[in-house]
């Protein structure tokens, strides 16, 4: 299993640069309700993760926690290799 656990400033980075991008491109996107969810759901959500990764119906799946967007690269890097 494949766990991308980013920093929730990297998550709000990526949502402000999507809103300019969708802003400046005319495309129709609210981010007030995207940005308040990630700000309410980030930690509860990552605390969820960790609890469930290794027990329950995942038990015995070896679960991968990617922390930072420079790994994942490096991971999709060595698999290709």
């Amino acid at each position: 299993m494949l766990w991308l656990d980013y920093a929730l400033y990297v998550i709000l980075w990526r949502l402000i640069r999507r809103t300019l991008w969708c802003w400046m491109a005319h495309t129709e996107f609210s981010p007030g309700n995207v940005v308040a969810t990630v700000l309410r759901d980030h930690r509860p959500a990552r605390h969820t993760c960790a609890q469930q990764a290794g027990s329950g119906r995942y038990a015995g799946i070896p679960v991968v926690r990617l922390r930072r967007p420079a790994k994942i690269d490096r991971l999709l890097h060595s698999l290709t290799n």
